[in-house]
């Protein structure tokens, strides 16, 4: 049925007769749902087609009579990859007695590709489709900067950056870029409401959206390192490496977008990460754990953990702990007297590559062969009573993320615990998993606390991968800090930069976030100097001089902090404004400090807000075209 979760999962299994096709140096098949695709690699169009006449499509359709399936011969397309230009429309080919002549372009699931896999096409309609959603958001009215900015962040950059990663190269595309850069100038000009001569390095910086070509590396990394994490008898491997062993190709042969990705990041890194296994666990498995409990109320999982002695034979905690760039994990076990029995610390590594989430989850695979451990070392009487042990961690996400696995990092930490918990389970031990609150004065939680601060050190002691969560993490903040110092050494600018050197920064968001139009417009005149001013109405010759009423050159600060004939209104600002009066930087909303924003807020915008009431009563930010 049309919009069944199970209608692609059947159609999968009719199909694949059809789809089950090597894929290989000569050619290959593959569908999605109801669009199939078949590709010929050969010497000349001549040979593919030869080759696609005489054995793919007759298969094709014996494959269609046997199964009632009818192939429509108006939507089949047939397209020559080449860059030699007598060979693009050479030849044709015959299905269901219908002619299907070559073409400049074929559609596939929503990628136009060319001939010469140029992506021309591809990119002018991906910015045709931006351009129309981001006029009708221009159509909507009393939006304020911070609900215009989501709306483009959701409905307009997925339109232009969809399948980026198979037509833009990181490192070339420069021709692309320029187009797709006057899309998110436009829409930034409309958020902000600013002048349309303001540099769009600037208009990024004030609404902090990240500059298109970092935007889309950004994407190209992170799918990079996606791909990286799947289970190395995934086909994609076969792709990625060709990429690597192309990445250091030199010469003029076609770029493939991938290997370019693959030049700006560290290649021993990636090969380092975890894999994250898409299949999932057989539903019919014997759960590992008898019981995974996890009770709302803090006090009650304080009285619970502390019964639990009384019902379990071995009682293990675990726990996790960073300190100065590192994380450690720490298992500890107590006996009846609350002494301690068996113990054991883990390096986990670097607070770059690993979480504080996943040295938890170690710590409970630990806990878990300490269990086993224990178990072994127990007299045989005494073992054959045992009949429950019951593992107390601190991490309400880390046993939640155990009783409810996913697709996601940490995976494979997860699947080693339960495959241990199962070969505990064997042996005829009920193993439970509870949460504990922390620091709740409890002698095991508190002793594997400390033992896991000792273990946060240099060193990696565990068998498992590094994370692709840290590594997206580390990938975003690489960004970041590229664009940073582009913005630092960026010809453009200059007066937003004096006034607020901490830039590019996330507070920018929450200055223009609800301010009405009339006001974010007044804001970005005073933010970026270009304004209505007689200095900026000089520079684009608007006007003879740069002079105030008063005689003095007129620039923003002249006219928040000298003009004479504003004496009166600035009275009012400097008893608003208090000591930021003494700064034209705090005065707009700027730090020249090194402190990302962190000042008080409200403060900050209880300054802004005294600024623009005094710009809008002075008047000398309304409109004086000629």
């Amino acid at each position: 049925a049309q919009g069944s979760p199970l209608s692609p999962i059947l159609f999968a299994f009719f199909n694949s007769d059809l789809v089950d096709q090597p894929v290989n140096f000569r050619g290959g098949a593959s569908a999605f749902i109801d669009d199939y695709f078949r590709w010929r690699v050969g010497c000349s169009a001549e040979e593919n087609l030869t080759k696609i006449q005489s054995e793919d499509i007759p298969r094709i359709e014996a494959w269609a009579r046997r199964t009632g399936s009818c192939f429509a011969a108006e939507k089949t397309e047939l397209i020559h990859f080449t860059r030699k230009r007598s060979e693009q429309l050479q030849g044709q080919v015959v299905i269901n007695r219908k002619t299907v002549e070559p073409s400049p372009t074929a559609k596939l699931l929503g990628v136009v590709f060319d001939q010469e896999l140029r992506w021309k096409e591809h990119v002018q309609q991906a910015i045709k489709r931006a351009i129309k959603v981001s006029i009708a958001l221009g159509g909507l009215r009393h939006l304020r900067p911070e609900q215009m900015r989501k709306l483009y962040q959701a409905c307009v950059t997925p339109v232009m950056d969809y399948a980026s990663t198979v037509w833009h190269d990181p490192l070339r595309d420069k021709t692309h870029l320029r187009h797709l850069n006057t899309v998110q100038r436009t829409a930034l000009i409309r958020i902000l409401s600013a002048f349309r001569t303001a540099a769009t390095t600037t208009l990024e910086v004030e609404a902090h959206i990240l500059p298109t070509y970092l935007r889309l590396r950004h994407r190209a990394q992170n799918t990079t390192a996606s791909l990286h994490t799947l289970p190395r008898d995934h086909p994609i491997w076969d792709t990625l490496r060709r990429a690597q062993k192309r990445r250091n190709n030199i010469g003029s042969h076609a770029r493939f977008p991938l290997a370019e990705a693959l030049k700006t990041m560290n290649l021993v890194r990636l090969d380092e990460l975890e894999t994250i296994d898409p299949r999932p666990l057989p539903p019919w498995r014997t759960e590992p754990f008898t019981e995974i409990e996890i009770v709302s109320d803090r006090e009650m999982a304080r009285e619970r953990a502390e019964a639990v002695r009384s019902t379990s034979a071995i009682v293990v905690y675990s726990d996790a702990s960073g300190r100065e760039g590192h994380l450690g994990a720490a298992v500890v076990a107590l006996d009846n007297n609350l002494e301690v029995i068996e113990s054991q610390q883990v390096q986990v590594g670097p607070m770059d590559r690993w979480s504080v989430h996943v040295a938890e989850l170690i710590g409970i695979f630990y806990a878990v062969s300490t269990v086993f451990k224990i178990s072994h070392q127990l007299p045989r009487t005494e073992h054959n009573g045992t009949k429950t042990a019951t593992i107390l961690c601190d991490s309400r996400s880390a046993v939640q993320a155990i009783q409810n696995q996913g697709n996601k990092s940490g995976k494979r930490t997860i699947h080693a615990i339960l495959q241990a918990a199962a070969e505990v389970q064997a042996k005829g031990i009920a193993l439970r998993l509870q949460w504990i609150p922390g620091h709740c004065d409890n002698r095991g939680n508190d002793a594997a606390d400390r033992l896991a601060k000792d273990a946060a050190s240099p060193g990696k002691t565990h068998p498992f991968r590094p994370l692709l969560t840290r590594k997206r993490a580390l990938i975003r903040d690489t960004i970041r800090a590229q664009w940073e110092r582009e913005w630092k050494t960026s010809t453009k600018g200059g007066h937003l930069r004096k006034i607020d050197s901490t830039l590019p920064a996330p507070y920018t968001r929450k200055l223009y976030g609800n301010l009405p139009r009339g006001r974010a417009y007044l804001l970005t005149q005073l933010r970026t100097s270009h304004n209505w001013l007689s200095t900026y109405a000089k520079t684009f010759g608007f006007r003879d001089n740069d002079q105030c009423v008063c005689g003095a050159q007129e620039t923003v600060t002249h006219v928040l902090v000298d003009c004479p004939n504003l004496r009166d209104l600035r009275r009012k600002l400097k008893s608003e404004a208090g000591d930021a009066f003494n700064s034209v930087s705090s005065l707009l909303g700027g730090s020249t400090e090194r402190e990302r924003g962190k000042p008080d807020t409200v403060s900050r915008a209880r300054t802004v807000k005294a600024v623009l009431d005094f710009a809008e009563a002075s008047q000398r930010f309304q409109s004086r075209a000629p």
